[in-house]
């Protein structure tokens, strides 16, 4: 991390997998949050565990927090995420705004006739209680064993199903580099954003790479194949230079068909460049046991942001 800070990153979100699998999480952000040049530091979890981290996680100087939110519907929820969990995710939210967290935000995954019924109501519960709701574009992120494009509902649907619905007026971009596009309500209270990676890619102002757990970095979700070691960077006797050809070397060329679209296009919309190829972040360590789709224990990701 201090190498990638030399090179000018300055903000780090800890996501997963699911990051709270590790049991000194805490630990973890407190020795984050103490090196110099680090402004911002977040976290993505499905708040499952939160609830037992919460105060510790505070108290070790976290201060954002985004949770996966795909369903409020006990039974769709279960049937998304495995789990019988919403109950407990909704009381982990409730505490992290008890506990100051700011802002906090949820994460929804829109597949369409599973929960994309809920688009409406997921916007007016983030509404209901001050929160920065995601809707996100379902991406084909497991080579295509679980994605049909027919799934995928267009970023364009999701913001005309919500303009119909609320008077929404564009936020202003804190960031050129955002993967965002955000809208707020009149009075102020709460925020929706849509992204939306398969119908409009982003990939020409992204400017993150995510640190594995496994010591590889990666400069897109997509590069399933395009991982490189960071871990010769970041040795004894590492320097900046190996850290940014690690970098460097991480970005794969090319457009693959799993990030431009698959199809799946808004009228008028143009191609880009993508740095994108085929592959897959469902991997697992050599030797590991098949994953949960939800806990996924492996797969702790520091995913770090460029700074402008």
């Amino acid at each position: 991390m201090r190498l990638a800070v030399d090179l000018g990153i300055n903000k780090v979100r800890l996501t997963g997998g699911e990051p709270l699998l590790r049991q000194d999480a805490e630990e973890l952000v407190a020795r984050i949050i103490r090196i110099p040049g680090i402004s911002d530091l977040a976290m993505t979890t499905n708040g499952f565990m939160f609830a037992a981290k919460a105060r510790a996680l505070r108290e070790a100087g976290l201060r954002r927090i985004s949770f996966s939110l795909d369903s409020l519907e006990r039974l769709n929820f279960q049937k998304m995420t495995g789990h019988d969990a919403l109950n407990e995710v909704l009381a982990g939210i409730a505490l992290a705004q008890e506990f100051g967290f700011h802002p906090v935000k949820v994460n929804a995954v829109i597949i369409r006739d599973i929960n994309d019924h809920e688009i409406e109501a997921l916007a007016e519960f983030a509404r209901e209680h001050g929160l920065h709701c995601r809707f996100i574009e379902f991406m084909p992120l497991d080579s295509g064993r679980a994605w049909l494009k027919e799934m995928v509902v267009p970023g364009c649907e999701m913001l005309g199903r919500l303009q119909a619905r609320f008077d929404l007026r564009p936020a202003q971009a804190g960031n050129p580099a955002e993967t965002a596009k955000r809208w707020a309500f009149p009075d102020g209270r709460g925020e929706l954003g849509i992204m939306a990676p398969v119908s409009e890619p982003f990939c020409g102002h992204c400017n993150r790479i995510r640190l594995t757990a496994d010591g590889k970095i990666r400069t897109c979700l997509f590069s399933g194949g395009g991982a490189r070691p960071a871990r010769a960077a970041a040795g004894r006797g590492g320097r900046r230079r190996d850290f940014r050809l690690a970098a460097s070397s991480g970005a794969p060329q090319g457009g693959a068909p799993s990030h431009r679209g698959a199809g799946v296009r808004p009228a008028g919309a143009q191609d880009e460049l993508h740095r994108a190829d085929e592959g897959s972040i469902r991997d697992t360590a050599p030797g590991a046991p098949p994953l949960s789709p939800v806990l996924c224990p492996a797969r702790h990701w520091l995913e770090s942001t460029v700074a402008e």
